[in-house]
């Protein structure tokens, strides 16, 4: 293995660990001391300036996100990896994906939110104490980072433009309509990252190839940027509409809104930086005049 291949291996290794770390510091600070419990109960009570007609039809989008959708999104990286001579590779993000998701659930059924700010909590819906993290952040930004590895270079700026509203846009959709609390979605994105950095660092040292970079990664950063000024508009729009009469004693617009700018921005830097790590790696055998040495020893 080349010197720059172990170097990308080496980036998203650290990216796992630093991912993991996050979601382990979110549920400690978030979730076991009041004043985290308190913050995040505020922005989840300023969804409801929105009204009930507006949540449901966001809920109702939301539950199209089933388990045959979940099958379907397996079977599509699959069908690339296959399609694209990457099939091993594609198993490989396909587990993690699997793994994410299924970890989502089983944390969240496992990690259970002390009742350390009883004012607080007495305004939220039993059902939604044990929020953390969120299935629906985990499974957007899995597949978003998913499809970037199994995708070819020349389609990686396109799917990471994709992956970045996708991701954000389930994300905040998902504090909107009253799911969860923003860092139950901070923690998702975290797990799915930790996920498929492990896997994009084993399959970089088992399949990964150099190849040279086109300039499309110089339009990484302005992508983002726009999908993050587009989300805060849509969010401004939404909110002139609303009614902050809606919102309980205890609740918080401005909460809500610092919610769901962080996650946004939490989704969009996200598929970036992968994009940005994966953007001159290709999986599987070398097929091209411009691919580089990589698998000669130093």
């Amino acid at each position: 293995m080349s010197s720059l291949l172990r170097s990308r291996a080496r980036g998203f290794t650290v990216l796992a660990i630093l991912a993991g770390a996050c979601a382990v510091l979110l549920y400690l600070v978030f979730v076991r001391t009041p004043i985290g419990q308190r913050w995040d109960d505020r922005a989840y009570l300023g969804s409801l300036v929105a009204s009930l007609e507006s949540r449901q039809r966001i809920t109702s989008i939301l539950h199209e996100i089933r388990i045959s959708t979940l099958v379907l999104m397996v079977i599509l990286l699959l069908v690339i990896g296959l399609l694209r001579r990457r099939f091993a590779t594609a198993v490989i993000t396909a587990v993690a994906f699997g793994g994410a998701v299924l970890s989502a659930e089983v944390l969240k059924r496992v990690l259970h939110r002390p009742d350390l700010a009883p004012d607080m909590n007495s305004l939220i819906n039993e059902s939604n104490i044990d929020t953390f993290p969120s299935g629906h952040a985990t499974i957007a930004t899995a597949f978003a980072l998913g499809l970037l590895i199994v995708s070819s270079l020349r389609a990686r700026l396109w799917i990471a433009t994709f992956g970045m509203l996708w991701a954000a846009g389930i994300s905040t959709a998902t504090l909107i309509a009253g799911w969860h609390r923003p860092s139950d979605l901070i923690g998702g994105i975290a797990l799915a990252t930790a996920w498929l950095a492990a896997a994009t660092a084993f399959s970089t040292g088992r399949f990964g190839r150099i190849r040279s970079v086109g300039d499309a990664v110089r339009w990484l950063i302005p992508v983002g940027a726009g999908v993050l000024l587009l989300a805060v508009g849509v969010l401004l729009a939404w909110i002139s509409r609303g009614d902050t009469g809606q919102i309980p004693v205890g609740g918080g617009l401005a909460a809500f809104f610092a919610g769901v700018g962080i996650v946004a921005a939490s989704a969009i830097t996200v598929v970036g930086v992968f994009a940005y790590l994966l953007r001159d790696i290709s999986f599987g055998p070398a097929e091209s005049a411009d691919l580089m040495n990589a698998s000669q020893p130093n």
